[in-house]
């Protein structure tokens, strides 16, 4: 049987790994490597965190 998972399923956890893990390499490419995204992504998430915003989750609202 074959089954697939949906690309964006780990998004979540990509966002608080990169949340976490900014502070210790501060470095945005290497951050990007190790979460399979673009350097653009991991810029967005710490300017959001940052900044306060709210990030909607389909299931619930997380506050960064």
């Amino acid at each position: 049987q074959k089954f697939s998972i949906h690309a964006h399923c780990n998004q979540a956890y990509k966002r608080q790994y990169i949340i976490d893990n900014y502070i210790a390499t501060d470095n945005y490419n290497k951050l990007a490597r190790e979460c399979q995204t673009t350097t653009r992504y991991v810029y967005k998430v710490i300017k959001e965190h940052v900044e306060g915003k709210m990030v909607k989750n389909k299931s619930s609202v997380w506050f960064l």
